[in-house]
């Protein structure tokens, strides 16, 4: 297809080898004038120190970790509750929980109505077949994670069943008060897969404290803040300052490829929050701006191409 379209041969290349020192070498070699990435916080951190670490060092665009949070406010549990929770169990598992969207933090308020849809949440996850991960590596680490999230004194887990060797990963869910997630630095790392954490808020003020816990991520999710008000405005307000995309309806695991997408944002959801690794702003990231003054008549005529 590249042939066929006239592309240059070196449009689209794909190097299959293992290890980190692969990464490393095509950041280093000469020829490359940019890099991007997606992957784990340390490995992009690695890759970025490469990149900046060259002789003449050239732009890094690492997309690293994100737990992309869910605000359920009362009101949208009142009209829907049991639906959104059957939509989240989806979202949280679809690809294995391997999207760079993937739901990992859900802020529920604490009372009947938050139980009622963490019951439900429960009961779908349970009926949600997943399959095997990408690479052994990232399962052994869902598994760590996961066990991580466990071994926390005050962590309630909801799903935890352990599956038999050969068999996919089952979903992981668990839970904890607002206070002791803000707390806990170790609770707002991303478990890659097919977890979540929900964690039961006390109110507007202490679901904002709980986004400003976890820092930069690509999304922040708010069902039922449909209503003007000074709390949603403040929460909205919040979730700007965390995230590139703020969705107020649906879940964060649909990506359109479309004008408007913005896929990025503060550390450690990306390196460079002011760009996005999905949409048409994309292609930003591999461009140079350069101006030709007073340039002759025959370049005129070819837009400038040489």
């Amino acid at each position: 297809m590249v042939a066929a379209q006239g592309l240059p041969a070196g449009v689209f290349g794909l190097i299959d080898r293992h290890g980190n020192e692969v990464g490393a070498a095509l950041v280093a070699h000469p020829l490359i004038a940019a890099a991007a990435f997606t992957g784990s916080v340390r490995g992009g951190l690695a890759l970025e120190k490469v990149a900046q670490s060259r002789e003449r060092p050239i732009p890094f665009f690492g997309e690293l970790g994100s737990v992309n949070p869910v605000v359920a406010l009362p009101a949208a549990l009142a009209a829907n509750g049991a639906e959104l929770a059957k939509g989240l169990a989806g979202s949280i598992t679809v690809g294995c929980g391997q999207f760079c969207t993937s739901p990992g933090v859900i802020l529920v308020p604490a009372g009947a109505a938050g139980d009622a849809f963490v019951a439900t949440l429960v009961d779908a996850l349970r009926l949600v077949p997943t399959h095997a991960m990408l690479t052994p590596h990232m399962r052994a680490g869902f598994e760590a994670g996961c066990a991580a999230w466990a071994a926390h004194p005050h962590l309630q887990p909801l799903l935890a069943d352990c599956a038999a060797d050969g068999e996919p990963p089952r979903p992981f869910l668990a839970q904890v008060d607002g206070a002791t997630f803000i707390a806990s630095k170790h609770l707002h790392e991303e478990v890659f897969g097919p977890a979540a954490l929900v964690v039961r808020v006390t109110g507007t003020d202490q679901a904002i404290e709980a986004l400003q816990a976890v820092g930069g991520t690509l999304t922040v999710t708010i069902w039922g803040a449909d209503e003007a008000s000074e709390a949603n405005a403040a929460l909205v307000h919040a979730a700007t300052q965390v995230a590139g995309r703020v969705l107020f309806a649906g879940f964060p695991t649909g990506v359109a490829v479309t004008a408007g997408q913005q896929h990025g944002g503060p550390f450690p959801a990306s390196t460079q929050p002011g760009t996005t690794s999905v949409g048409w702003a994309a292609l930003d990231r591999f461009l140079r701006p350069v101006a030709l003054q007073e340039a002759p008549a025959w370049l005129l005529a070819r837009h400038g191409a040489v």
